[in-house]
């Protein structure tokens, strides 16, 4: 047995070695496992959103779709008094557009409140090292820019399939 100062935890490893034990300073641990529990975190939170966005990309694009088709005559209508086609799939784009924008900037502003009452929240809780937590609300603007580009291309998908397809049936129908 060899002799160490058990407060060194290079020489008090050394000599548990050789049964495969390392001495891990208790900061070290503590970091690794918040770091495991964010890690787990972030992973059920994107999972849950991937629900929630799949969700309601399947809700826009049904809505937008049957509203497009249920238009069908008025589309026809300006095609018959001398709108082009490009000019009705211009006018379509437009609104899908102009909807989709403001359903991004009414549901950003909407769930504000909701955000700034789960910072207020949050700041009850602490790290026992570091005692209460600073927290702000911090908007991810690119995630949140690529949520609102997908929701353009999928409604603007939605409205203009059925659109270039309702010429090709009759108006009556």
């Amino acid at each position: 047995s060899a002799a160490f100062d058990p407060r060194d935890a290079g020489a008090l490893s050394a000599v548990l070695a050789d049964q495969g034990s390392q001495v891990v300073a208790t900061d070290r641990l503590f970091d690794d496992g918040v770091a495991e529990e964010l890690r787990l975190l972030r992973l059920f939170t994107g999972i849950i959103l991937a629900l929630s966005l799949g969700y309601t990309a399947v809700s826009l694009a049904n809505t937008l779709s049957l509203s497009t088709s249920a238009r069908r005559r008025d589309l026809a209508l300006l095609r018959v008094t001398g709108a082009h086609r490009r000019q009705v799939l211009g006018l379509l784009t437009a609104e899908t557009g102009l909807v989709t924008a403001v359903g991004l900037a009414l549901g950003t502003l909407l769930s504000l409140p909701g955000l700034v009452a789960l910072t207020v929240g949050l700041r009850d809780e602490f790290d026992p090292r570091e005692g209460p937590a600073e927290v702000a609300v911090h908007l991810p603007w690119a995630e949140l820019g690529a949520v609102g580009a997908a929701s353009l291309a999928i409604a603007l998908a939605a409205a203009l399939v059925p659109a270039v397809r309702a010429p090709r049936r009759p108006p009556v129908a």
